[in-house]
């Protein structure tokens, strides 16, 4: 059985529901099953992955949310932050981990980035995922 694990973050819905269609339509079309949580911020993302990983009944996991210039560069620390601890977890997995998570310096670039008919960084994120199964297996 494939199965995916969603993270999303619900800072800024209507971007989280965009991501979330965006991934799966992607896994439905792979065939793959999934299971979606969500949590408050982008930064709470690493810490239920942690800790739903060691169920261990995921091929894979897909961080989805969007960070978004303030008035002060917070928002670089904050990604930066997020996007290594999503290495790390993959690495102390070792399970595939992507990172959909959209930074931006403003609203309407985020919007168009997190939409599934425009840019689909959902989308991409459940493929990308895939694609690393699919090396995975290749290889084995």
């Amino acid at each position: 059985m494939k199965k995916a694990l969603i993270i999303s973050s619900s800072y800024y819905k209507n971007f989280e529901k965009n991501l979330i269609k965006g991934a799966v339509k992607t896994l439905k079309k792979k065939s793959f099953k999934f299971d979606i949580f969500s949590v408050k911020g982008s930064f709470e993302i690493p810490q239920i992955l942690n800790i739903l990983l060691l169920k261990k009944k995921y091929n894979f996991a897909i961080a989805l949310g969007c960070i978004v210039k303030g008035k002060t560069n917070h928002h670089k620390s904050i990604a930066f932050s997020v996007s290594k601890k999503l290495l790390d977890l993959s690495i102390k997995h070792k399970i595939p981990i992507s990172n959909g998570i959209v930074e931006s310096s403003n609203l309407t670039i985020a919007k168009d980035r997190c939409d599934p008919l425009k840019f689909d960084r959902g989308g991409e994120a459940a493929l990308s995922g895939i694609s690393i199964l699919e090396a995975l297996k290749g290889n084995r």
